[in-house]
């Protein structure tokens, strides 16, 4: 038995867990909007449902699919979040929504947690954690978040009716609750058919029970219990038909996810599907969500086995569909917790329950406490690997409300809008929403509704018109004058590139925007077409050309761009820019870190850090430098080519020691893929060190790896004093052989080398080396006859 001494101690350690995950709570909601874009249309559907005080039933923001139809079955959501936007200060409101829906889902979840664990705090403070950390992830401004809180609802109401209703029924209101919940939910989101199911598995569970178990002969109220649960399992489905769409709405979760539509569905993130080995055995740490989920499944089957005895047939059923739904698609993983957690605990408790009833006064359960122990160490776990994923470096960039710079086509839109451009635009998948929101007169190609409104042979033409005769296709079928192409689309961009038909006008941080070659478009295409700079190429992959005259015109049109409204505030042409003035050297050099800080300022990425320091080497200023790497590795720390900058930096300060280590750590990162100055260096600074047997093989590597005359000279003169100093005579005078047949002019730097030798007193090897000068001279002369 479980002293009074170490009760205090299980609940102070509850408590922490409560507090900490009280502040991962509120982080989970302080994020700046930068990955989901479906947030955008569903603002832009609830502020046009309100303004019809109507649901829509065909598409009202395409061009491509307007007038078809379209249930939309998160049109609650999308009201509700359009009012919170609206009157409670636009982002401000949407994080007040979140934080609001995310905290009472967990304060639901907790109290199912206590009311089932028989007072258990530490098991319901640990399985509470675990919940929170296998769904973080997808606790974003979503419908979904309402799912979470009505599966938690209605499993929390279920189990008040089941373990506190008497002989007078005194708490059937938690179960009749559940219809005018069932109508809410239904009117929020489609996924209000869990609640269907989460009622049924209870009704279907308890008569199973009943029949296999006999636990109907433990008295009359159970009897009455049952009778209310399995009317109220038949009545759920029937009001969910109160909703503008009726059935269709009930059903539509099987018709998104069923037939043709699951092609569509396999090539969007959200909704592809885990190998069954992948999803249960890649115990990692990282990412954590995953290990979570795995903990909640396998904990929650263990708790199962362990209370057999007592085993509840709707905890099979349960947790089987909610194990189904996660094998489905990867958005469900993290639903599966908010049903496997609330079974672990019920089994878990009856099991220890039951062994202390069975051993009466003075019971002492081994097992429960090594469950306690081990469930405090897992929580300390997760916390560790938590820390980072909300209080590191990317986890601190997304703090605040509003909208991340740098992740949707904000310049490209406001472009647009400046511009006039109205005509038919061709728009990636994850630009649509962004587009609905932002020009509302705008239809647009394609949107985060597929394929709840757009066909999965639209979407698949849309992805594979990545060549000139699909796209022209594309083009001709749509009346497309204008394309909105993400930077990271590079087929596509690279095909729009090389078109004559259409010409590059404007770029942002994320985004491109062509035009067409048509007498509409003619007027901004001879105002802001780019000639010389490629676009395409994006800042953190630009490859400046060797040619000045090109660099040139690239720099002018680059800062003629930078004139335009809005564009000064671009950290991709502020980047670009001074990447050109360091290739440029010389007088355009000193522009180039003001370029870079400027840049970070806006967006403070490693690819910036890292071109900053590339620059201050260039000027000498390598002790600037080597900060400007570090940044670079605290923002990327396997970011390989900050390491080999960053080396360089401190072998010119001669800071050897540590040059060395990160030369070292550069050459296991980029293993075969290693570029040859990394090992010349390596070499060079093992020189200094006096660490031969490490120069020469660097050294070696590096003359493998280049076919610079002059270098590769060098290298071997280097090889050949370093044989040399070990001894090896005959190594180094082939070595030194090499350096003469690749530059003649080095017969002039033995010489030297010998006549140092002699003052020395190293009599052997200036001896070696004049023999080596004569042999070159005789067979010289051999070569002149």
């Amino acid at each position: 038995m479980i002293s009074e001494r170490t009760e205090p101690i299980e609940r102070i350690l509850a408590v922490v867990l409560y507090l900490f995950l009280a502040v991962l709570i509120f982080f989970s909601a302080y994020q700046l909007q930068h990955s989901d874009s479906d947030i955008f249309w569903a603002l832009a559907s609830g502020e046009w449902i309100l303004s019809n005080m109507a649901v829509p039933h065909t598409d009202p923001f395409s061009y491509t699919f307007a007038g078809r139809p379209w249930v939309d079955f998160t049109w609650g959501f999308q009201v509700v979040s359009h009012l919170f936007y609206t009157y409670l200060g636009g982002w401000s409101g949407l994080f007040i929504l979140q934080l609001a829906l995310t905290a009472v889902t967990f304060c639901v979840a907790g109290l199912n947690l206590r009311l089932l664990t028989s007072k258990r705090v530490w098991l319901a403070a640990v399985l509470l954690f675990i919940l929170f950390t296998s769904s973080y992830m997808r606790l974003f401004i979503r419908p979904h978040l309402f799912s979470y809180l009505f599966i938690s609802i209605f499993i929390l109401f279920l189990n008040i009716h089941e373990r506190r209703s008497g002989g007078r029924g005194g708490f059937a209101w938690a179960l009749y609750a559940l219809l005018p919940l069932q109508v809410l939910w239904v009117n929020i989101h489609s996924s209000a058919i869990l609640g269907v199911f989460i009622v049924g598995a209870y009704a279907a569970g308890g008569v199973i029970d009943a029949l296999l178990f006999r636990t109907l002969l433990l008295g009359r109220e159970k009897v009455s219990a049952l009778k209310r649960l399995v009317a109220v399992s038949v009545l759920i489905p029937i009001v969910s038909v109160l909703n503008p769409y009726g059935v269709k709405l009930v059903l539509f979760p099987f018709a998104h996810q069923g037939g043709v539509n699951a092609d569509a569905l396999r090539h969007i993130g959200e909704w592809t599907r885990i190998s069954l080995p992948e999803l249960l055995l890649y115990f990692l740490p990282n990412p954590i969500n995953f290990t979570a989920f795995r903990v909640a499944f396998f904990v929650s089957v263990i708790a199962i086995l362990m209370n057999w005895r007592r085993l509840r047939t709707r905890d099979i059923i349960l947790i089987a569909g909610a194990f189904y739904m996660a094998a489905s698609h990867v958005r469900w993983v993290s639903q599966f917790a908010f049903f496997g957690v609330p079974i672990a605990a019920a089994n878990l408790a009856a099991y220890f329950d039951a062994r202390r009833e069975s051993r009466g006064i003075g019971y002492n359960s081994n097992v429960e406490s090594l469950f306690k122990i081990s469930g405090f160490l897992l929580s300390i776990l997760l916390i560790v690997c938590l820390i980072p994923m909300f209080f590191g470096y990317d986890a601190r960039s997304n703090y605040g409300i509003g909208i991340r710079t740098g992740h949707f086509p904000e310049g490209n839109v406001a472009f647009m809008e400046r511009e006039g451009i109205d005509g038919n635009i061709f728009n990636e998948y994850i630009y649509g929403g962004f587009l609905i929101f932002n020009r509302p007169g705008q239809k647009v190609f394609i949107d985060g509704r597929t394929p709840t409104v757009y066909s999965p042979s639209f979407f698949w033409s849309m992805r594979t018109s990545v060549d000139s005769k699909s796209w022209n296709r594309l083009v001709a079928e749509h009346g497309i004058e204008a394309a909105l192409v993400s930077l990271k689309d590079t087929k596509r961009c690279s095909m729009l590139h090389e078109s004559e038909e259409w010409e590059a006008v404007n770029f942002d941080e994320v985004s491109l925007l062509y035009l067409r070659t048509s007498e509409a478009n003619k007027g901004a295409i001879e105002r802001y077409a780019f000639k010389s700079f490629d676009p395409c190429e994006r800042g953190i992959g630009f490859t400046p050309p060797d040619d000045e005259v090109e660099l040139l015109a690239m720099k002018q049109e680059l800062e003629a761009f930078l004139l335009r409204e809005g564009a000064d505030g671009l950290a991709k042409a502020q980047h670009t820019l001074a990447q050109i003035d360091t290739e440029l050297g010389g007088v355009y050099l000193e522009s180039a870190p003001q370029r870079l800080e400027k840049a970070i300022r806006i967006i403070d990425s490693p690819y910036v850090r890292y071109d900053y320091g590339v620059a201050l080497s260039h000027l000498k200023r390598d002790k600037e430098a080597v900060e400007q790497f570090k940044e670079a590795l605290d923002r990327k720390p396997y970011f390989k080519e900050a390491m080999l900058g960053l080396a360089l930096a401190q072998y010119e300060l001669k800071e050897y020691d540590t040059a060395i280590e990160w030369f070292k750590k550069y050459l296991v990162i980029a293993d075969d893929t290693a570029v040859h100055i990394a090992y010349k260096m390596l070499g060079l600074t093992a020189i200094e060190l006096n660490m031969h047997a490490t120069a020469i093989d660097a050294l070696e590597r590096a003359a493998f790896g280049t076919d610079d005359p002059t270098a590769l000279a060098d290298i071997y003169y280097r090889l050949g004093n370093l044989f040399f100093e070990t001894a090896e005579y005959t190594d180094g005078i082939g070595a030194y052989v090499k350096a003469i047949e690749v530059e003649p002019e080095y017969t002039e730097v033995l010489k030297q080398l010998a006549s140092s030798h002699e003052d020395g007193g190293r009599v052997k090897e200036a001896a070696a080396i004049r023999a080596l000068l004569e042999r070159t001279l005789e067979k010289g002369s051999n070569n002149g006859l």
